[in-house]
């Protein structure tokens, strides 16, 4: 990870700003607007708070606050076709609204961040400008961010980490009841639902039920045993094998063309 940079302590000018630089705040206080945007890697932060009075008078804005909040939210997230987002730099001490031609896309030491939002749509069109001020950080604030961020990447990491379990699925094991883990990353338990059928529960939900899933399990006796998804004669599909909250796994017996219990059972689960 990058070094935060001071403010105060780099050069007059900055390379050209991306919005993905930018993390966003947009919120509803009271009856006033609050926009903060700030740089996840030099850490400068810029915000400020429009009352509902000065978004009415000063910028002709008559839309409640939280349909700005909204608009604003998918603008900067940049998923829905009609909406814009751009920033810009420039004077502090205007008080004026200025056309983004006339701002710049690299920031210098005192520039206020300016926020253009567009919105086209066959129902609705409408263009707005916020100015937001830059604001001076202590070295506490930025270390305390600078930890965020880091938290922030090991816990995306970890959601990128495949899921994994080790389990006896013969041994003592009853109907509806527990196996013993051997080991396990991301899975909360394993129930045994009957002869060689067992269900894998996740610690955190998936995003979805299209993950990809590997078994293995040990031979048992002489015949062998294969592990894979387990469906049934009346909902043999994906939502019945694999859900967000866990996957149905069964284990078999090719010789014997029926369900076996295996007293290993390896499992992997990758996002």
């Amino acid at each position: 990870m990058a070094q935060p940079l001071q403010p105060g302590s780099q050069t007059n000018e900055e390379a050209k700003q991306s919005v993905g630089d930018y993390k966003g705040v947009f919120r509803q206080a009271s009856d006033s607007l609050y926009l903060m945007m700030r740089n996840t890697k030099t850490k400068r932060c810029f915000n400020n708070t429009f009352s509902k009075k000065t978004l009415i008078e000063g910028k002709d804005i008559k839309q409640p606050i939280s349909e700005l909040v909204n608009l604003l939210t998918i603008a900067k997230s940049g998923q829905k076709a009609g909406f814009t987002f751009d920033i810009r730099f420039g004077d502090a001490e205007n008080i004026k609204n200025v056309s983004m031609n006339e701002l710049s896309q690299s920031y210098k030491k005192g520039d206020a961040l300016y926020i253009f939002l567009s919105a086209k749509l066959d129902y609705f069109s409408a263009e707005y400008q916020f100015k937001l001020l830059e604001q001076q950080r202590s070295e506490d604030d930025i270390l305390r961010e600078v930890v965020e961020d880091m938290q922030q990447e090991i816990d995306s990491l970890k959601k990128m980490q495949p899921k994994r379990v080790s389990f006896n699925g013969r041994d003592g094991v009853k109907q509806n009841k527990e196996c013993q883990i051997y080991n396990s990353f991301g899975i909360s338990k394993v129930i045994r639902e009957s002869t060689g059928v067992y269900v894998v529960y996740f610690e955190e939900p998936m995003a979805n039920n299209n993950y990809i899933i590997t078994c293995s399990a040990n031979l048992w006796y002489t015949n062998g045993v294969f592990a894979g998804l387990e469906g049934n004669n009346k909902e043999n599909d994906r939502a019945y094998k694999q859900k967000k909250e866990c996957c149905r796994i069964g284990t078999r017996c090719p010789r014997a063309n029926a369900n076996r219990d295996s007293d290993l059972i390896n499992v992997i689960i990758y996002p």
